[in-house]
Parts: C-alpha cells; sequence; structure tokens
C-alpha cells in the first residue's frame, strides 16, 4: 500500500502530509456545523449558547468501574471538561429562561445546534424536515432574538 501510496504521488512525504489531512478531515467532520454568516456581533451570544449547550446535555455520567474493589475510577478523556467548569447553575437558568423568550420554531432550531445529542445536527434537521439553507436563517435569527432578550435583561457578557 505504501509503494502503491508513493507511486501515486511520487514521494513518500507527501503521501503521509496527505494521509494527515484526510484523518483531519475525519476528525472535523465529527465537529459542530458552525454557519459562516453568522455575524460578529454574534459571537458573545455563539459562546454562551456553547457553554449552555455542554452544560445542558444529557449525556454526562459518572465514571466508574465495576471492578472487586469498587473505588477504581475510569481515567478521564484529555479533552474531558468538568461540567463544575462549564457554567454556573444560576447562570445557566438565566439563558435557559432567556431562550424560552425566543419563538418555538428557532428555539427548536438553536436548541438542536447548541445542545449536543446523541444523534448528529444533520438527522435532527432531516427529522424536523427543515432545508439547509432554512435551517442556517432560522438559525441566525433565533440566536439574534436571543441575544436581544439577553442584552435587554441586562446580563454582563462571559
Amino acid at each position: 500500500m505504501v509503494a502503491l501510496d508513493s507511486w501515486m504521488y511520487g514521494d513518500p512525504e507527501k503521501v503521509a502530509i496527505h494521509k494527515q489531512e484526510q484523518q483531519l478531515k475525519k476528525k472535523d467532520s465529527f465537529m459542530r456545523y458552525t454557519p459562516k454568516q453568522l455575524p460578529r456581533d454574534l459571537e458573545d451570544a455563539d459562546r454562551l449558547l456553547t457553554k449552555f449547550g455542554l452544560w445542558a446535555q444529557d449525556r454526562y455520567k459518572k465514571r466508574t468501574c465495576a471492578s472487586a474493589e469498587g473505588k477504581y475510577k475510569i481515567p478521564d478523556p484529555p479533552d474531558f471538561i468538568p461540567p463544575s467548569a462549564l457554567m454556573a447553575d444560576f447562570r445557566a437558568m438565566d439563558v435557559h429562561r432567556t431562550l424560552l423568550l425566543v419563538p418555538l420554531a428557532y428555539r427548536c432550531v438553536v436548541q438542536a445546534h447548541y445542545i449536543p445529542k446523541r444523534e448528529p445536527e444533520h438527522a435532527q434537521r432531516s427529522a424536523m424536515r427543515v432545508p439547509r439553507k432554512t435551517w442556517d436563517d432560522t438559525l441566525v435569527a433565533g440566536v439574534r432574538m436571543f441575544w436581544n432578550n439577553w442584552r435587554l435583561k441586562s446580563h454582563a457578557i462571559d
């Protein structure tokens, strides 16, 4: 395989670079999609909703092992962020209350985008039967509505 790859590209270093790029593409495909047209004035709202989404996700469970001692804990992965470091509970409740002021159609899209679920975002989008263009426009409008309500409540920015 290496000989074939080096024959195809002519240089083993280029083959190694190509394989690294392919691995990065695979890694990037699992990352959260962010629309390119999200305006700069909504970056703070994006940061705040991302923290809220990580706080609100339903996949956090204490990690223990069923060993004989019962005290052994499985080590956390290197990218693990403990929930206490994500967002304070009272702050998350303020974000949730503000998000409830956004109309339901927009709120569903914003929540599907920012709160991680087991199914990927494109699966949620197809379950809601919303085309990509409409999804992006609705997401930007929903984040803008959230941010306007947040600023009206005079909350400090993280």
